[in-house]
């Protein structure tokens, strides 16, 4: 089992894909930490933020493409409502937006389907139109590196 406090604040959190550990790993922003990984996360915007963000570091990107290597540099940046298989990272806890829809039900509200790749370009983009996206209403990812979104 997992520490989580549902409260009305959550953690701002920017979530990638590990490659690592095969799980969606969470960075708390305000400390720069990673506080846990995931199976399936569900995020929304965080307190002021009127959209999740997609977020790409244009000079992360760079050396993923001049040294043909993969680095951390592309993020989903919001609040999480829900998630599955959460394991905390050296104890460290998570606040966790409350919500009362559970990703089964919320998956059926997205109708987005979200990619990235940094040989195709330098933003996550809609898979069926292939158009850059930039922020959404809610995402879901999960640790398959699947992403939908309510645009």
């Amino acid at each position: 089992m997992y520490q989580l406090a549902l409260i009305e604040t959550a953690t701002h959190v920017k979530a990638y894909r590990n490659l690592t550990s095969g799980k969606i790993s969470l960075l708390d922003t305000a400390s720069g930490l990673v506080v846990g990984h995931a199976d399936i996360v569900n995020l929304i915007p965080h307190g002021n933020q009127n959209r999740v963000k997609f977020t790409v570091n244009k000079a992360g990107h760079a050396r993923v493409i001049k040294e043909c290597k993969k680095y951390v540099h592309a993020f989903i940046v919001g609040a999480v409502t829900s998630m599955e298989g959460f394991t905390p990272y050296k104890g460290r806890t998570l606040e966790v937006q409350t919500d009362t829809q559970s990703i089964d039900d919320t998956i059926c509200d997205l109708d987005t389907q979200v990619s990235y790749n940094p040989y195709k370009g330098a933003s996550f983009f809609n898979k069926t139109s292939g158009l850059a996206i930039h922020d959404a209403k809610r995402v879901i990812v999960n640790s398959a590196g699947h992403m939908v979104a309510q645009a």
